[in-house]
């Protein structure tokens, strides 16, 4: 009887909880696959190119956990691909809040190359290591056991930093630029509003439920939350992509103090290409 059939005849619930959060995951990236393609007719420029790619790792961080859940394909492979997933997932999806963050503010390139610079920077950092030492610890090197469960913790951690920073930066661009479009969207813009707080409300508490897990040490449940997590929060990405289609398209409501705003900011623009 293989270590999969012995966790579920002894109904460990993290065992069995696992390979459902798995399944969920799966469908969630088979599906944002089929998103990516019918959403983007054009198909090139950061935003497709980091959304695609961040797909497509967790796709591969998939396939690696089922092998390592069905002790298929040896340590050495699962390892590899599961590192090399996971070390691609991390600034591909980062990069997806960056390129949306880019969107909102083309005329504060100084901003921009400062996140920019944070994000290389904290790759730079974490990729490298994260790599070398899941590689070598998937060989079974009991060695580097110890230190594939600090890299990939701080490896998360920093990454939830990252995304805390980038969440806060983009609310507080939001509510500056879009502001009179709201005002002039009326009903509609103040709910396009809520939409994209709740989304960053829940991006942050689903970060906290995976550092939870980590902090108790849960790693056969992390491993399927996680990629839950990831799925979920990239097809949040086309959530906010809707919300700003929807204000976008919604119908004017010109009140009075709203005009002149709505009126100046667009005057702006077209003097400002």
């Amino acid at each position: 009887m293989s270590r999969y059939e012995q966790d579920w005849v002894a109904a460990d619930p993290s065992a069995i909880l696992s390979p459902v959060l798995l399944s969920i995951a799966a469908y969630n990236t088979v599906e944002l696959l089929i998103w990516i393609f019918n959403t983007f007719p054009r198909r090139r420029g950061l935003y497709f190119s980091s959304i695609l790619t961040a797909t497509l790792s967790l796709m591969g961080y998939l396939f690696a956990c089922f092998l390592k859940l069905f002790e298929a394909g040896g340590d050495l492979l699962g390892g590899t691909i599961w590192a090399i997933s996971y070390a691609t997932l991390l600034p591909a999806h980062i990069l997806v809040l960056y390129s949306r963050l880019h969107l909102l503010l083309p005329h504060n390139p100084r901003l921009l190359r400062c996140i920019l610079l944070m994000i290389i920077t904290t790759a730079a950092l974490t990729v490298p290591a994260q790599l070398i030492i899941a590689i070598f610890s998937a060989t079974g090197d009991t060695r580097f056991a110890m230190a594939e469960f600090i890299i990939e913790r701080i490896a998360f951690m920093g990454g939830s930093l990252r995304e805390f920073i980038l969440c806060a930066v983009y609310m507080t661009q939001a509510f500056k630029q879009l502001q009179p479009i709201v005002l002039a969207k009326g009903r509609a813009g103040r709910k396009v509003m809520v939409d994209l707080i709740v989304v960053q409300i829940v991006v942050i508490l689903l970060d906290i439920g995976f550092i939870v897990l980590m902090c108790l040490n849960l790693s056969e449940l992390e491993t399927g939350y996680g990629a839950v997590l990831f799925s979920v929060k990239l097809k949040l990405e086309f959530a906010i992509l809707n919300a700003l289609v929807r204000l976008l398209r919604s119908p004017m409501v010109l009140l009075p103090s709203s005009l002149g705003v709505a009126s100046a900011n667009h005057t702006n623009n077209i003097g400002n290409p």
